[in-house]
């Protein structure tokens, strides 16, 4: 899940989100190194997120916003859901 991701769902800024991943980097309470990923906003400028794994992005949640702890477990169950979903079967086969 990403750091823009994680804003969205959780009402916070972009920039919030990721200045408390960098501060639980610091501190080793997340397991994944942070890294800058590149996307292209409408604007089209390039701007960075972080991705996080489950783990991380449910503790990431739980120092931001405790009430928003329940968005992000249901967002998880859909993407995993969504995972294991087979791929669906052409309708000429």
């Amino acid at each position: 899940m990403s750091s823009r991701e994680i804003a969205v769902l959780t009402g916070s800024t972009h920039e919030a989100v990721k200045k408390s991943a960098v501060r639980l980097s610091l501190a080793e309470l997340i397991t994944s190194p942070l890294a800058d990923t590149p996307y292209t906003a409408e604007n089209k400028q390039t701007y960075y997120e972080f991705n996080f794994n489950k783990r991380d992005s449910l503790v990431l949640v739980a120092r931001l916003s405790p009430e928003f702890t329940a968005v992000i477990v249901d967002r998880w169950q859909e993407l995993e859901s969504a995972a294991q979903q087979p791929a669906a079967l052409p309708g000429n086969y």
